[in-house]
């Protein structure tokens, strides 16, 4: 009897199924019409995958030792089988239905929600979010670690005795007052490749440049860090990048506290920062987008801002310099004409009172004059047909261009010279810069309006060079009169041979390049013969 009775048990076991009439009905919701046959393959498929869920989620509840089956074991059975879980139906309280006027329809009861209370609440649902897989260390060399799983460490425990105890040794060495100690330490931050748990603290050390403004020593050795820092092969400054090129230009735009002393020597300072600062750019500026712009419309900023001190325009100019030929082309030239103005009105002052401003407005001066000057030099050398590619838009080595090393300045390492204004740095074909659809002047034009400006000032800074090398004249062919020198003096026009000489071992004009705001260091000699300029007077 036992037997019988569990055979007809199992016959009476019924299946939900759903009928193809209401596939063709979730298909006509979202615009889709589906013919009886494929309405009834979905229909058995919807079903046999429904018995699948509701099997393996009986599973989960059995694993639980529990006999209600709630809406997590189904969400569970879901992600089992690679199915994207049911959201909003994770509620304790039975859903209420309220029945419709027409018919035997049935629908949940749509009640309103008070947002701010849900806002406030304290039982914040779970998010469905997806599989991930979590490493929790429990012993590493012998030591258990007692925190807790998924607990986010502090600054302090996230470093190790050994780390910490670096951080102290160097930051105390290179704010102290032992210069060979705190060249071995910055030699060290050069070269470490075990300190990229170190790199926020430094970073953070190196932002302290606003709080030092005062002290031009402090922030000379600040920059030293900073230089060290984006030197180590080691390091991989991301997401450090904006930092660091926000403390760097600190150093070159603001009317720092230090300045207001005319003996303080912050000319040097705003140099080298300008320097690291194209540094920076061209080794890390891949990293993050929208850098160049974002450092162009700072300098431009300054430059464009007649209320902000001398000194500020000074590291503007500086920091175009050493982003490039390019970036003076884009920013300063066309600038050029309006700050002038300003600038003459200052030269032209000679009373006492405005002395120091007037020096101060020299070093301009003298800024612009070398950055023009780099422009000419580069924009004459692009329009050669002999530097290579189409049009003379060629690229030659950096050692092949003597204007393209300006000055030099000892590493921290005291080894080796570091070439400076952008010299030595990886620049892409045709110039210092990205590529972008600015406008580009002809260089004859560039020439008449900056002569307009410097006057002979820009002429002189010109050698003749040695001379292009003319074809043999045929034997018998009459040598044509010279010209009648003319009375009147005009305008020195540049013109650049289309024949790019050698270096020459012996060259007559040989130049000393200035010296703009530093103080007891030579600047670099080079010879004019390695790049033909004719300037007819």
């Amino acid at each position: 009897p036992s037997s019988t009775g569990a055979m007809s048990e199992r016959e009476e076991r019924r299946f939900v199924e759903i009928p193809r009439e209401s596939v063709r009905l979730m298909a006509e919701s979202t615009g889709l019409e589906l013919s009886d046959e494929v309405a009834a393959l979905l229909a058995e498929d919807v079903c046999y995958r429904l018995r699948e869920a509701t099997q393996n989620s009986s599973q989960f509840m059995k694993h639980t030792k529990r006999r209600k089956l709630t809406v997590e074991d189904f969400n569970r059975a879901l992600r089992w089988s690679s199915v994207e879980a049911v959201c909003g139906y994770g509620s304790q309280e039975a859903l209420p239905l309220r029945p419709a006027r027409e018919g035997e329809l049935y629908f949940p009861e749509d009640r309103e929600v008070n947002l701010v209370e849900l806002a406030l609440a304290t039982n914040i649902p779970k998010g469905c979010a997806e599989t991930a897989v979590r490493v929790h260390v429990s012993y590493l060399d012998g030591k258990g670690n007692l925190a807790p799983q998924g607990s986010v460490p502090s600054a302090v425990s996230s470093l190790t005795d050994d780390l910490l105890k670096y951080y102290q040794q160097v930051t105390r060495a290179v704010l102290g007052d032992d210069p060979q100690l705190m060249k071995v330490a910055l030699q060290d931050l050069q070269t470490n490749s075990k300190i990229a748990a170190l790199l926020p603290y430094f970073v953070y050390v190196v932002s302290g440049v606003k709080s030092v403004s005062h002290d031009l020593e402090q922030l000379h050795r600040l920059l030293q860090v900073a230089r060290s820092l984006v030197r180590n092969p080691h390091l991989c400054l991301g997401p450090y990048v904006r930092s660091l090129v926000g403390s760097v230009l600190y150093c070159v735009l603001e009317p720092l506290a230090a300045s207001i002393n005319p003996l303080n020597d912050h000319w040097t300072l705003r140099d080298g920062a300008a320097l690291l600062l194209s540094h920076i750019f061209w080794t890390h500026g891949d990293l993050v987008s929208g850098l160049y712009q974002q450092i162009l419309l700072s300098l431009q900023k300054v430059l464009a801002d007649p209320v902000r001190p001398l000194c500020s325009h000074y590291g503007a100019v500086v920091g175009l310099h050493a982003l490039g030929w390019k970036a003076v082309e884009r920013v300063l030239y066309p600038h050029l004409s309006t700050y002038w103005t300003n600038l003459q009105a200052v030269l032209d002052d000679y009373s006492v009172s405005n002395a120091q401003v007037k020096a101060d407005g020299h070093k301009v001066y003298g800024a612009i004059l070398v950055a023009v000057e780099r422009l000419l030099k580069m924009k004459a050398q692009a329009a050669e047909p002999s530097a290579g590619g189409p049009g003379g838009r060629g690229f030659r080595r950096s050692e092949d261009l003597p204007w393209d090393s300006l000055l030099l300045q000892e590493s921290p390492s005291g080894g080796g010279a570091e070439p400076s204004f952008g010299s030595g740095l990886p620049l892409p074909p045709g110039g210092a810069g990205p590529e972008d659809p600015f406008p580009s002047v002809t260089l004859a034009d560039i020439y008449r309006e900056l002569y307009a400006f410097f006057g002979d000032s820009l002429a002189i800074r010109f050698g003749t060079g040695q001379p292009a090398p003319t074809a043999p004249r045929p034997p018998g062919e009459k040598k044509e009169p010279a010209a009648a020198p003319d009375s009147v003096r005009k305008m020195p026009q540049l013109t650049a041979s289309a024949v790019v000489s050698g270096p020459s071992p012996a060259s007559r004009y040989v130049q000393k390049l200035p010296m703009i705001g530093r103080t007891g260091r030579p600047a670099r000699r080079w010879a004019l013969s390695d790049y033909s300029l004719y300037l007819p007077l």
